[in-house]
C-alpha cells in the first residue's frame, strides 16, 4: 500500500477536477442502471432518424452491421452541399457536430438526447442541405491520404532543429519543422523532417480554402510555415 500510495502521488495530480470525477461517475452509475434500456432508445431514435434522411436526394448515409448504429455519418457529395456550410447552420442552432469537411458531416447524436432533440436536428439538416444544395460532385479524399511523405530528417532532429517561417510558396523544398493537418481528418500532410512538396502545398492550400480548419501548424492560415534553417 505504502509504495501504491508513492506511485499515485508521484504521478497523480494533487488537484483533481472533482466536478469531472463526479459526472464521470454519475454517468457510471446511470449505465449501470439504465444502461439497457437508455441504448435500445437512443439506437431506435437514430434509425428513425437514419430513415428519414436517406429520403433526401443524393444524400449517402452510413449503414449497415460494421456501422456503430448511433452514429450519423452523412456523404454529401451527390447533394451538392457543402459540408462546412451545414455545419455552420448546425452550430448556430446549437447543435454540435463531432466532424465536418467538405464531403462528410457527422453531427453529434447522445444518450441524453430524445426523439424530440433529433427530429430537430433532422429537421434543420434537411432544410440546410436544400438551401445549400448544388451539383452533385465526386468525392474526393482527405488531402492526408493524397500526398506521399518525403522524410528527409528524423522527426526528432527536425522538430528540435533551429527553425524560422517562412512564406509558404518559399517552402517548397524545405524541411518541414512543425505538423500540419487539416482537420478532420487530422491526419499530418507534413510532419516535422519532411520534405514540403508540390503536392503537399496544394493539398493544404485545397483544404484551407474549403474551409477546412488546419490543425497544430503555428500559422493556421498557413500564410506561412515553419521550416529547418
Amino acid at each position: 500500500p505504502a509504495r501504491l500510495d508513492a506511485g499515485v502521488e508521484a504521478t497523480a495530480t494533487t488537484s483533481p477536477a472533482g466536478a469531472i470525477l463526479a459526472s464521470t461517475d454519475a454517468a457510471r452509475a446511470l449505465l449501470a442502471r439504465d444502461g439497457t434500456g437508455l441504448l435500445d432508445e437512443a439506437i431506435a431514435i437514430v434509425r428513425a432518424a437514419r430513415e428519414r434522411l436517406a429520403e433526401v436526394p443524393g444524400l449517402v448515409i452510413l449503414d449497415g452491421p460494421d456501422v456503430d448504429p448511433l452514429k450519423l455519418v452523412l456523404v454529401l457529395p451527390g447533394t451538392g452541399a457543402d459540408g462546412i456550410a451545414v455545419e455552420q447552420d448546425l452550430i448556430s442552432g446549437g447543435m454540435p457536430v463531432e466532424s465536418a469537411d467538405r464531403d462528410v458531416l457527422i453531427p453529434m447524436v447522445a444518450l441524453a438526447d430524445s426523439s424530440e432533440t433529433v427530429r430537430r436536428l433532422v429537421d434543420t439538416l434537411v432544410g440546410s442541405l436544400e438551401r445549400h444544395r448544388g451539383e452533385p460532385r465526386p468525392v474526393v479524399n482527405a488531402a492526408a491520404y493524397a500526398v506521399d511523405p518525403v522524410t528527409v530528417l528524423p522527426p526528432r532532429e527536425a522538430f528540435f532543429a533551429e527553425a524560422r517561417p517562412v512564406p509558404i510558396a518559399d517552402a517548397f523544398g524545405r524541411v518541414c519543422a512543425e505538423l500540419v493537418a487539416p482537420y478532420p481528418p487530422g491526419i499530418p500532410v507534413l510532419a516535422p523532417g519532411e520534405e514540403v512538396t508540390e503536392s503537399a502545398l496544394a493539398a493544404l492550400q485545397a483544404a484551407r480554402a474549403a474551409g477546412v480548419r488546419i490543425a497544430y501548424a503555428a500559422d493556421s492560415s498557413l500564410a506561412t510555415l515553419r521550416v529547418v534553417r
